[in-house]
């Protein structure tokens, strides 16, 4: 879940900008969640999101099997290595979102305790998910 409170907030956006990133607050959450779900679950019918949950948590394709994924510290090593300009860090379940200007120096430890985010190339052609759940992910994956 990102940051609770507005000081937890402004830390991890502090953070961000400290190692060299411009950070930009976006509102529209829904939207990045619509356009993950057409990019990286198009190929996964209705009755499986609706037998996999999907509506609670997109990253239900990766822990149910429904789409091949690097998973734990193969899923870490492969979004440290990916080459990163511009970003895109949304949360599953809030409105607030970021894009990531500069974002060559994101790495898994600069997103700390968040859980439930999503963070997604500018064109959405892989995204890490990093989850709530200690035994589910995190999880990376490139579209072919």
């Amino acid at each position: 879940m990102m940051a609770e409170s507005m000081e937890e907030k402004l830390k991890f956006v502090q953070h961000l900008i400290n190692k060299g990133m411009k950070v930009e607050e976006e509102l529209d959450g829904q939207h990045f969640r619509e356009k993950w779900e057409e990019r990286f679950a198009a190929g996964i019918d209705d009755k499986t999101k609706k037998d996999i949950y999907f509506n609670r948590f997109l990253w239900h394709i990766f822990s149910f099997g429904a789409l091949k994924c690097l998973e734990k510290d193969e899923a870490e090593a492969a979004f440290d290595q990916m080459e990163k300009k511009n970003c895109y860090l949304f949360s599953q379940h809030h409105i607030v979102s970021f894009e990531l200007l500069n974002a060559e120096s994101l790495k898994v430890e600069d997103l700390g305790e968040e859980t439930d985010i999503y963070v997604v190339d500018e064109d959405f052609t892989w995204t890490f998910v990093k989850t709530h759940e200690s035994v589910c992910g995190p999880y990376f994956y490139q579209l072919p």
